[in-house]
Parts: structure tokens; sequence; C-alpha cells
């Protein structure tokens, strides 16, 4: 472990919470362009949030 943390990896916490901020940061994107263009098709939604579509589906299940 010692090792791996002199190689600059993260413990797991630290990585899970910087995942968990990406997404929030994404969620925050998505609304806003959700306020901005309401009838945005998925595709376009993906392109501007540069997020798969599949990670957008996700994503408006979060909201």
């Amino acid at each position: 472990m010692k090792k791996r943390r002199g190689e600059g990896v993260k413990p797991r916490e630290e990585y899970i919470k910087e995942q968990h901020d990406r997404t929030d940061d994404k969620l925050f994107k998505l609304q806003q362009i959700l306020e901005r263009n309401p009838k945005a098709k998925k595709t376009e939604l993906a392109k501007m949030l540069g997020v798969s579509r599949r990670r957008l589906y996700y994503l408006l299940e979060l909201l």
C-alpha cells in the first residue's frame, strides 16, 4: 500500500469522493442546459456535456 501511495495512487475514499464531485458537476451542467434548451434531443445533450448517451440517461435518472 505504501508503494501505491508513493506512486500517486489515491485512497479509495478520496477517489470515490472525486467521482461523486464530477457527477454532481455534470448534473448541474445538465440542469442548466435543459433550462436553456428544453427541446434538445438526447444526442445533442450528450454532446454538449461531453458524455455518452448511456451516461446521459443515467444522469437524467439522477435528476
